[in-house]
């Protein structure tokens, strides 16, 4: 809800109460005390603030320079030149026009309904805040409102498959299987880890954790490292034997954080979700202590499939 002391007094509000699904209408309710006079274009706006990481400091620069690998340049000593920040943008997706007759926008209340479209990415605290905008420019004083909503998002109807992916070692196959694919905040997400090992590993300890990503890829700034976020690690197998030619799958569970932000594409960054899995031996192996880990999802609404 906004507020303006000077002139008419201006009033937002959205409804039904949320949250909302992709391709679900709410409603913005604008509400005036007087007419509003001299005003040339009077709209609502709904969009997001988009938060992401993003590279400060010139890296395109020093690219072109054939710079960018010099970590120990003296001109940039002592500075904090080449670090990433995180800021926000503004990103657009509708307008509505209020009714202006003859340069007056007329007291009272005017409704305007708003489609959210079925890309909508969710709400959450470190990429999406959804809001909706009024904008009255008039020749006087502008008069501006925001109201912030929830937009909660279901799995999507045709999900992309997920696959494991190594991170470290050789020292045996290792394979990751999960009940399903996609799994809501605070839910325990439970699977399966296969090893196959090939060499004799002896002992070996197994260990679970999740890992939250955020990838970095802004429209007009440089784009900044990977974010990796690492879990509690969850210990599911201690002084395992593992030998050639025997297979030992272990079954675990690891609780998704009751605050997990879902997966999501956004225009500057996006949000994934994995389990990685690390095979720890007691005894040294050439081929190293093995990660692999695989990705999942995470979706916010409880019921109903994402509409086209």
């Amino acid at each position: 809800m906004g507020l303006f002391s000077r002139g008419p007094a201006v009033d937002l509000r959205l409804g039904p109460a949320g949250p909302h699904l992709p391709t679900s209408t709410l409603t913005a309710r604008v509400g005036l005390d007087g007419d509003v006079r001299g005003v040339t274009s009077a709209r609502v706006e709904l969009g997001y603030v988009n938060r992401y990481p993003y590279r400060w400091a010139g890296r395109r620069v020093q690219a072109t320079m054939n710079r960018d690998l010099d970590l120990f340049a003296p001109d940039t000593a002592g500075t904090d030149f080449g670090t990433d920040r995180t800021t926000t943008d503004w990103v657009h997706v509708l307008d509505a026009p209020l009714p202006v007759a003859g340069g007056t926008l007329r007291a009272g209340a005017h409704e305007v309904p708003l489609r959210l479209p079925s890309w909508s990415p969710g709400s959450s605290e470190s990429l999406v805040r959804w809001e909706v905008r009024l904008h009255v420019e008039r020749s006087g004083r502008d008069l501006r409102a925001a109201e912030a909503f929830e937009v909660v998002v279901p799995p999507p109807d045709a999900p992309a498959g997920f696959a494991d992916e190594r991170l470290d070692g050789t020292s045996s196959d290792v394979s990751i299987a999960l009940d399903r694919d996609w799994w809501l905040p605070g839910e325990q997400l439970r699977g399966r880890v296969a090893v196959a090992p090939r060499v004799d590993l002896g002992a070996s300890t197994l260990t679970v954790r999740l890992q939250r990503t955020v990838v970095s890829h802004p429209l007009v700034r440089t784009p900044g490292d990977t974010l990796i976020i690492d879990g509690p690690v969850v210990t599911i197998a201690e002084d395992a034997p593992l030998a050639p030619g025997v297979e030992a799958t272990v079954p675990f569970a690891i609780d998704v954080p009751g605050d997990a932000a879902p997966s999501t594409e956004t225009v500057h960054a996006s949000l994934g979700w994995f389990v990685r899995v690390s095979v720890e031996p007691r005894r040294f192996t050439p081929g190293g202590p093995d990660r692999v880990r695989r990705g999942f999802g995470v979706h916010t609404a409880v019921d109903g499939p994402r509409s086209a």
